[in-house]
């Protein structure tokens, strides 16, 4: 009988959290402007803004005020907004990890250039 193994995935963001490239920080409060205010009242003016957040993505707080969500919190479109980006809510055959892959490798592409 095989044994369950969890997908332990890192491309490379505990090396980055170490050396400093990437910090963690406090949950995002809001938005204001260019600024993001974080729970522990602090603010920074960051170059992205990626929000990890799981099976049940409670967007609302963050994005509710924009008219980019349905009537069930998710996404109405995969870039509702000229700098706003979501992956991972296009259910595909090919399975979801999979299709996350794909488009986070197009946007990053997209970011870059």
């Amino acid at each position: 009988m095989r044994k369950w193994m969890l997908p332990i995935l890192d491309v490379g963001i505990v090396s980055a959290v170490r050396s400093g490239r990437v910090r963690v920080v406090a949950a995002v409060e809001r938005f204001e402007g260019a600024e993001v205010v974080l729970t522990d009242g602090s603010r920074l003016a960051p170059a992205a803004v990626v929000a990890g957040t799981g099976f049940r993505p409670a967007l609302e707080p963050l994005v509710g005020h924009l008219g980019v969500l349905d009537e069930r919190g998710r996404p109405t479109r995969a870039t509702p907004l000229p700098c706003l980006h979501f992956v991972g809510f296009t259910v595909t055959l090919g399975g979801l990890l999979r299709g996350i892959g794909i488009e986070a490798r197009r946007l990053a592409e997209t970011v870059a250039a």
